[in-house]
């Protein structure tokens, strides 16, 4: 372990502050984009370079993690992932889609997906009969609702979005300084990105305390991470 310097536990403590904001705090913005009415709470951390901000942050990750109570269920888990509009094991779509390049008329399923693959020679090239779209989540089919009336999953994970030059950095500190966090590494040709655009990290994506990217980070549609529906704990940009 290691003691932060004052100027460092006063970086934390006014992180901290900031966070814990009630709602009718003068600081809290409200928003009524992605998903509907909701608080945002951030910050500007300006210390001069050297001063040791990437501690300050490691500090408060450790310092104010997600609360056991607010990490989706197991339940709620299976039912967002259900729900993701690019799942490739979707059993047997529906008879018919009501699509509106239709103009609400229902059309048959193989139908609309050969005009698909016809008008776009990316999805042609690209998708298999199995990796279609969802049906449940292309047509008016009903998806399974996310239990305990939830509109939205929050996981544990900090997003921390920094320049590609600096991932590793970000790496080794937050291993010098916390180890027991664990990290997942969104960038480049990693093993962990590619495993993330195949959907094979869906099932462990709760337990990442830490994702890593750059700004021009680029996930495919097989990866949970794009869901809409899918917030995360902290974003540091």
């Amino acid at each position: 372990g290691t003691v932060l310097r004052p100027y460092q536990r006063q970086s934390l403590a006014f992180m901290l502050d900031i966070e814990n904001a009630p709602d009718s705090d003068s600081r809290v913005f409200r928003s009524t984009r992605w998903g509907g009415a909701r608080t945002l709470r951030g910050g500007w951390l300006c210390d001069e370079v050297g001063m040791g901000k990437t501690l300050s942050v490691i500090s408060l990750i450790l310092s104010r993690p997600r609360a056991a109570n607010e990490l989706p269920t197991d339940a709620q888990w299976r039912a967002l992932q259900r729900r993701h509009p690019y799942a490739a094991t979707v059993e047997g779509p529906p008879e018919t889609l009501h699509q509106h390049l239709y103009k609400g008329k229902e059309v048959p399923y193989d139908v609309w997906w050969k005009k698909m693959r016809d008008s776009n020679p990316k999805i042609s090239a690209l998708c298999t009969e199995r990796e279609v779209l969802n049906p449940e989540r292309v047509g008016f089919r009903a998806a399974p609702k996310l239990p305990d009336g939830a509109r939205t999953l929050t996981l544990k994970a900090t997003v921390i979005s920094c320049p590609v030059t600096l991932i590793g950095q970000w790496q080794d500190e937050i291993r010098r300084w916390a180890p027991e966090l664990r990290i997942l590494v969104n960038h480049g040709s990693s093993k962990d990105r590619n495993n993330l655009n195949r959907g094979k990290l869906d099932a462990s994506l709760r337990d990442y305390d830490v994702i890593i990217c750059s700004p021009n980070t680029r996930l495919s549609g097989d990866s949970l991470l794009v869901h809409r529906e899918l917030r995360f704990h902290r974003l540091i940009v």
